[in-house]
């Protein structure tokens, strides 16, 4: 049985593909943007999501979330949809994420 989460637009997250990302590793680097997830690699199943330190923690934290929805919505592998609808979603679903859990 899948385990799903469905948020009020009705995007559903599913939980069971979190095993996926045992290869993921978090960078803090100066960065001109607040975050960014990518692919490592080819082909090796490995992601990195940087996260720019000079963000107070709290930001990081809401950053890290924001970078995670992306990789578990697969945002990577779309094609043909525009950036910013793909960022305006995400952050959409980044403020559900947060309120639900009192940030």
């Amino acid at each position: 049985m899948k385990k799903t989460v469905t948020f009020k637009d009705g995007t559903m997250v599913d939980l069971d593909t979190t095993h996926e990302w045992k290869n993921l590793k978090v960078i803090e680097m100066d960065m001109p943007v607040k975050g960014m997830c990518c692919k490592w690699g080819k082909d090796s199943g490995e992601y990195r999501i940087f996260i720019d330190s000079a963000l107070p923690d709290q930001e990081k934290l809401e950053t890290f979330i924001h970078e995670m929805i992306h990789l578990y919505r697969g945002d990577l592998e779309k094609q043909g949809e525009s950036v910013q609808k793909i960022e305006t979603e995400c952050h959409h679903i980044t403020q559900e994420v947060l309120r639900s859990i009192g940030i």
